[in-house]
């Protein structure tokens, strides 16, 4: 078979899959219950959590885990305009649906949505940026 769709999921790495086997047969408890096995499973997200903070060189309390692209990129776009109070968005018109459906959603929640023309290559044309940019359009406010 030849597979070449690895932009929306690859094979597990087989080191990652040997990390993982323990935690999905043996130790599936609720990391947020209080009993034994949900505590070990919290020790190891926890671990996890640390791990990542220290390659991304930043806090673990900083890092969030979920479960694919369109929850990490519903979290950050909804999260920024709740947190920034963000009323205006720019995003290329030529999105994933993973970005595009929540950026319509803010839309009809009464956010500025602005759609950047692409260039050949997909890339966000930059006199459409600049354009937008000089016309006052202020991304993140």
């Amino acid at each position: 078979m030849i597979y070449l769709d690895h932009n929306a999921t690859t094979p597990v790495d087989e080191r990652v899959l040997q990390a993982m086997l323990p935690y999905l047969a043996v130790y599936y408890g609720n990391p947020s219950a209080l009993y034994r096995a949900g505590r070990a499973v919290r020790t190891a997200i926890d671990t996890a959590r640390s791990q990542v903070a220290a390659l991304a060189g930043c806090q673990p309390e900083e890092v969030i885990f979920t479960s694919g692209g369109t929850e990490a990129n519903n979290l950050a776009l909804k999260g920024f305009v709740g947190h920034a109070g963000a009323r205006r968005l720019a995003v290329s018109a030529v999105e994933h649906p993973s970005i595009m459906q929540p950026v319509q959603s803010l839309e009809q929640q009464g956010c500025h949505l602005q759609l950047l023309d692409v260039d050949s290559q997909g890339r966000v044309a930059a006199d459409a940026f600049r354009q937008h940019c000089s016309a006052g359009l202020d991304l993140c406010r």
